[in-house]
């Protein structure tokens, strides 16, 4: 069918043009026959009249019909858990046959895709059972994704129905609308084994300190049997139990105290004695990292006098597991033991009875940083005079209800969404009535509005002389925020988010290496590539990643292995891959002029038998998979009964649809030969008898 983009009624000219070209080339020729002159006249006429309506831009439509068969999804669990049973040898011979007779067979009359799942999906039936992990979620979110808006008549997964990560399939089948059968594979029955079900323990101890972790035990089959735990730092024994095991269904959990015996990280394994007859002892042991600490870092609050906003503030920094906050007053508080800490905060001192001279002048030979929390009782005067950072000026001896506005231009953290937010609830703080004059100013996170005007006089403000990071709050009645936060989301997150942030910035040592390597963590899971992050400054400390940055590994038994970073705009990342389970420890060097630099360090990759800790079945959820989808399951013995299934679904069926298209007549080549046929016709038979 052809359309027209203006009136059809320009096909009337066209032929006129045509006809006329013709007729003042032909009509008095006398140099042909009569024939002769009628057929150089119609290959003239046609040739321009077609031009001439090519001109029109006419389009074409064209209607094609398409069909397109049931698309059948095959999904084959490719979890190491499925070789932990008396079947490993069938489903890794036998079985995968079968399945393949029965993609042979679907394909016949389906369109047929097979996958194979577990920590990642796979296309093709390459079956290995090695994956360290089972996760439906992202087998479903795949297919989801791969096969929207197509023609999926059925999905069939074959599983022992475990999975360790992701939603619970049964409810979480994504956006593909389609039924799923099941192929249950694994033992329901209960097998004799004992294991490490979970450790509970904190990431985070400190040095010296003595911390609990919780052994979660389980035992099936073994009643009246007895086992050891065992838990050992590398070669040294820290902790042994005997465990009476009481019942064939036996769930215990064991309290083990252990003490952090020196910095950095820390690993101990814990390990129930093998019994006779286990199914696996993968699952008797599982490994756990404890960061030690130096001590928590200590901060100073010292106040004018008891106030609400004392106990707020250390609550919401004591929420961080790494800061312990000391409650002070100058009359009590010793100057000399300022060594011992790391931060302070002065709630409205100085004030005209308590004397913080003595502090100031420790704090700034110490450099620390201070946290200055201004209000009712400070002495404006001489605060004025006491640091360098912030002035009080045209102070009328009295104070607004200031309320905060956020500055988004902010730069030296950042507040997630529900922080920020929550600034429009907050009800104000009382600010002195004054103007505030910085000095060296590093940014301003908040600043105040009297009413219904935004002043633009400094709330939260932050300054960083000579390296002496302060910040300045022109405000008291930080309870009334936290309170505020609870109220409005029942919990104290966004407020402690600002407190917390406010300490990390303040406590922040800067790091002055010019070469540094960074990993985003100290501990990788065997499947998971092991990455590193370079930065390389000049003297000017501005970054550079001209020179080479080599990088040497080294494991436990002293084999090495030896990368080159790649650059990435300013800085330097490496993807090491995946590494063999152990200990190492690495060495980046690179040379920038004349001088060498060296980083070092160190990090696990540990084993991941998370596969072995459920070794029984779970053909429930396999059931419920099905028959929530309109589906069925089946076993592997009933395998070739699922072609007969899928066939008698009335819903899986041969979908056919019209594929509607407009195009430019004149992208059709053909016209072009037609055209150029006439024309070279009429040359022909023009040169044959004389004429050009």
């Amino acid at each position: 069918m052809i359309l027209f983009t203006s009136s059809p009624w320009w096909i009337i000219p066209c032929i006129l043009l045509g006809l006329g070209y013709a007729w003042l080339m032909y009509s008095s020729s006398t140099s042909f026959t009569k024939t002769t002159r009628q057929a150089l006249f119609t290959c003239r006429a046609f040739a321009v009249a077609f031009l001439a309506f090519l001109l029109l831009a006419p389009l074409i439509k064209t209607i094609s019909k398409m069909v397109e068969k049931p698309l059948i999804i095959i999904a084959q669990d490719n979890s190491s858990s499925l070789t932990l049973n008396k079947d490993s040898a069938f489903y890794k011979t036998a079985y995968l046959t079968q399945l393949k007779e029965l993609k042979d067979q679907l394909s016949k009359d389906f369109e047929v895709k097979a996958f194979t799942y577990g920590d990642k999906v796979t296309e093709g039936l390459t079956v290995d059972f090695a994956e360290k992990r089972s996760d439906f979620g992202n087998l479903f979110d795949e297919l989801g994704s791969r096969f929207a808006n197509r023609n999926v008549g059925a999905v069939i997964i074959a599983s022992d129905g475990l999975y360790n990560r992701g939603p619970n399939p049964v409810y979480n089948r994504s956006n593909l609308n389609a039924s799923v059968f099941t192929i249950a594979l694994g033992d329901t029955t209960q097998r004799r084994d004992i294991l490490v079900a979970s450790v509970d323990y904190n990431k985070i101890a400190y040095l010296g300190n003595n911390f609990r972790i919780n052994v979660n035990a389980s035992a099936s089959g073994y009643a009246n049997a007895k086992t050891q735990l065992t838990v050992s730092s590398g070669s040294a024994v820290v902790y042994t139990k005997e465990i009476a095991i009481s019942s064939n269904d036996f769930r215990t959990s064991i309290p083990v105290d252990l003490e952090a015996k020196h910095t950095g990280t820390q690993r101990f394994t814990i390990s129930l004695q093998p019994l006779q007859g286990e199914i696996t002892t993968k699952n008797n042991t599982q490994t756990i990292f404890v960061d030690v600490l130096d001590g928590k870092q200590k901060i100073l609050l010292l106040a004018n006098s008891p106030h609400p906003d004392l106990g707020t503030i250390k609550q919401s920094i004591e929420n961080n597991k790494n800061y312990e906050v000391t409650i002070d007053y100058p009359e009590t508080f010793n100057a000399g033991s300022l060594n011992n800490y790391g931060l302070i905060i002065l709630h409205q001192l100085p004030s005209a009875t308590g004397t913080i001279a003595p502090v100031l002048s420790k704090a700034t030979q110490l450099g620390l940083p201070i946290w200055y929390i201004i209000g009712n009782q400070t002495y404006v005067d001489l605060f004025n005079k006491m640091q360098q950072g912030a002035s009080i000026v045209d102070f009328r001896n009295s104070y607004n209800e200031a309320q905060a506005v956020l500055q988004h231009d902010f730069f030296l953290f950042v507040l997630t969404d529900p922080a920020q937010k929550q600034f429009e609830n907050y009800p104000p703080l009382s600010s002195p009535f004054a103007s505030i004059v910085l000095k060296g100013s590093a940014g301003t996170l908040l600043t105040q509005q009297i009413g219904s005007v935004k002043t633009g006089q400094p709330m939260l403000t932050f300054t960083d002389n000579a390296g002496q990071k302060a910040a300045y709050l022109f405000g008291e009645g930080l309870w009334r925020w936290r309170l505020s936060d609870f109220q409005a989301n029942s919990n104290h997150d966004a407020f402690n988010e600002l407190v917390n942030k406010t300490i990390q910035y303040l406590s922040a040592k800067e790091d002055k290496r010019k070469f540094r390597v960074t990993q985003p963590k100290k501990i990788f899971d065997e499947n998971e590539a092991v990455t590193f992050n370079a930065e390389l400054y000049n003297d000017s400390y501005e970054p550079v990643n001209d020179p080479e940055v080599l990088l040497e590994l080294k494991n436990k038994e002293g084999k090495n292995f030896n990368f080159s970073f790649s650059r990435s705009d300013k800085a330097y990342y490496l993807n090491a891959g995946v590494l063999p389970i152990g200990d190492y420890t690495f060495k980046a060097k690179t040379k920038l002029g004349d001088k060498e630099s060296v980083a070092t360090g160190a990090f696990i990759v540990n084993a991941l038998n998370i596969e072995e800790l459920q070794t029984t079945a779970d053909h429930q959820l396999l059931y419920q998979l099905a028959k929530t989808s309109g589906g069925e399951m089946v076993y592997p013995a009933e395998m070739k009964k699922l072609a007969e299934l899928i066939h008698k679904k009335e819903e899986i069926k041969t979908i056919s649809y019209e594929d509607k298209q407009l195009a430019e007549l004149i992208s059709n080549k053909w016209l072009f030969f037609v055209i150029l046929a006439l024309l070279t016709a009429e040359w022909l038979v023009r040169k044959r008898n004389g004429t050009y």
